[in-house]
């Protein structure tokens, strides 16, 4: 009786299959035939055809049956698409709503008699319906075994909780299932099936245990879940401190090690054993001694990483980390050179200063300078033990100049930097700002008609004391600092508390940019302006700051203390590409840099 059933129904699809064919031959014919006197642009009138097939045609409770409607969505435009719907046991409430998507899974879970509905629409409220009838009988599918650890890592003085009653099967209750374990991934099972869901373990052994537990349900059938359970021999109620004595340490020294503040919280009276490995090597040098004390000679130069091991009578532990430096007995100095003035004309007196060196063992005062300005590998005697000398240099050119400093024992440091001189005429000097470190910051000065103007761009930086303003280096990187200066908020050209400039500097005004001009005459040209012109202004293409950084080696907004009627801000503009050399209104959002002119 089923197999007539089933050959009925399918006589029955393949007769909707040739009436599907025919209706839509003849939608097809009609829309062609109509379609000359349909008005641009108004949705086609379609009338779907509901179709949909499944697969397999035969299953159970364990079955994904796939339904594919694509022929009924196929029939829809873009301005008028048919949608699809699906009622899964005809109960007249709708289980998916309306999709364009043709296709859909789902699962019975129950056994019975099944009609899915699926209704076709067009979203002016053509429909047609279409039901197919499944007889879905019991299925039987593997519980899918799942279990908690409580705690999931510990040490070996704990119990172990292991829980399964996470475990799911879709035809069987939790009662029903049987469980067993193998609780230390020997693949050899520790338990027998039952049906307690819980037990507990405690390990003898520190080790990453491979825990398994195999679920089974009254048909037999199975499934396996696997975890990984980590067993130590830590105890964090041991606080391990260790520190050692000598600063420097040099190779000549016996470094001692103390751990002595160690602690076992809550238990003060605990007896503890300590373990030392110098080198974190794994190579003890001293095991489980009562001692918090380690003393050891290394002799070899260099970072020596130790690693301390406190244990507890149970024999749990806790371990910690030093590290040393070991020094040679005697090390060379650590020669830092300065050019203050770093461009300058062949009038100009250039400072070199050594101020920043500095020597683990000996005082700076006790070091010996030494000067090569021509770099020919030749010290100059004149300039032997200063510190801090004032230099001119005849002809234009570039310069390498290096010092060197030596200490009592003869070691020997250099540094080199880079003088660079240009052809020019004007009266330059040297400003010193002291503000904000014992190492001033030096700036390069030039005369222009009768005012005194900074050669390079501002990098002050305020105390942390205040946040009212503060600049920052192009693509917050410091080691553009040097040489492109510092980008700062509008707020820096008038704010007081602190002033952005030197005492008896100020942010220059536009009216005082716009007479800088007039005073270098054809020496105001882009060219002559920018860094190595004649102007000796050196201006330097430093870039801007807004949402983002940009600009860099293509142009320069400076910053003055001007603003218009209406409180827009000024800023000088300089440009070489489009030989742009002129003022400009621009947001008070962006960050520019700042030259500084002494005041009158």
């Amino acid at each position: 009786m089923r197999r007539v059933n089933d050959m009925v129904v399918r006589v029955v699809r393949v007769v909707r299959v040739v009436v599907v064919v025919m209706v839509v031959m003849v939608m097809t014919i009609a829309y062609l035939g109509l379609s000359g006197c349909k008005k641009e642009n108004e949705p086609a009138n379609i009338q779907p055809v509901a179709f949909f097939k499944v697969a397999p045609v035969l299953g159970n409770t364990t079955t994904i049956f796939q339904f594919d409607a694509d022929s009924a969505t196929k029939q829809g435009t873009r301005d008028n698409p048919v949608l699809v719907r699906w009622d899964w046991d005809s109960d007249g409430i709708w289980d998916r709503m309306y999709s364009t998507g043709g296709k859909i899974t789902h699962r019975f879970f129950k056994p019975g008699s099944y009609t899915v509905i699926m209704e076709a629409s067009t979203i002016d409220g053509n429909r047609d319906t279409m039901a197919i009838s499944i007889d879905v009988p019991r299925g039987y599918s593997a519980p899918r075994a799942n279990f908690t650890m409580t705690p999931d890592s510990a040490n070996i003085t704990t119990e172990f909780l292991f829980d399964a009653s996470p475990t799911k099967d879709d035809e069987d209750s939790l009662d029903q299932l049987e469980f067993r374990w193998d609780l230390d991934g020997d693949k050899k099972w520790d338990t027998e099936f039952s049906k307690t869901t819980t037990i507990t373990h405690k390990y003898s052994d520190n080790y990453n245990y491979l825990v398994q537990l195999e679920a089974r349900d009254p048909q037999q059938m199975t499934s396996i879940k696997t975890d990984t359970l980590i067993v130590t021999r830590l105890n964090d109620l041991i606080v391990p401190v260790v520190s050692h004595e000598c600063w420097p340490c040099t190779v000549e020294d016996t470094v001692h090690f103390d751990a002595s503040k160690t602690s076992y919280t809550g238990k003060p009276d605990a007896k503890l054993l300590y373990s030392w490995d110098l080198g974190n090597d794994n190579l003890w040098e001293e095991t489980l001694s009562e001692s918090p004390y380690f003393n050891k000679k290394i002799g070899q130069e260099g970072k020596k990483a130790l690693r301390l091991r406190v244990t507890d009578e149970q024999g749990l532990y806790m371990d910690c980390m030093d590290t040393v430096e070991l020094f040679p007995f005697n090390s060379a100095p650590v020669t830092i050179l300065t050019v203050g003035n770093k461009i300058g004309n062949p009038k100009s007196k250039i400072l070199l200063h050594t101020l920043g060196s500095s020597d683990r063992d000996d005082s700076i005062m006790d070091l010996m300078a030494h000067w090569d300005i021509n770099n020919d590998g030749i010290w100059e005697s004149e300039y032997d033990g200063l510190k801090e000398i004032y230099v001119t240099f005849p002809a234009p050119g570039k310069y390498p100049v290096t010092v060197s400093l030596t200490d009592p024992k003869n070691k020997t440091s250099t540094d080199t930097d880079t003088v660079w001189i240009v052809e020019g005429s004007h009266e330059t000097g040297i400003l010193k700002d002291q503000r904000g470190n014992w190492i001033p910051k030096y700036y390069g000065t030039v005369k222009v008609g009768n005012r005194w103007w900074m050669q390079s761009n501002l990098r002050f930086f305020p105390d942390g004391k205040t946040d009212l303003w503060k600049g920052t280096y192009y693509n917050n990187n410091a080691t553009l600092g040097d040489r492109y200066g510092v980008l700062y908020p509008h707020k820096a050209t008038y704010s007081t508390q602190p002033k952005a400039c030197p005492d008896g500097w100020h942010v220059a005004t536009m009216e005082e940019w716009q007479q800088l001009m007039t005073d270098l005459g054809q020496d105001s040209i882009v060219a002559r302006l920018i860094e190595g012109g004649r102007s000796e202004m050196h201006i330097i293409l430093s870039g801007q700051k807004d949402t983002r950084f940009s600009g860099l080696g293509q142009s320069t907004n400076i910053w003055t203390s001007s603003v218009n009627r209406t409180g827009q801000a000024f800023a000088w503009y300089i440009d070489p590409v489009r030989k742009q050399n002129r003022s400009a209104i621009v947001g008070k959002s962006y960050w520019f840099p700042i030259r500084c002119i002494k005041d009158e």
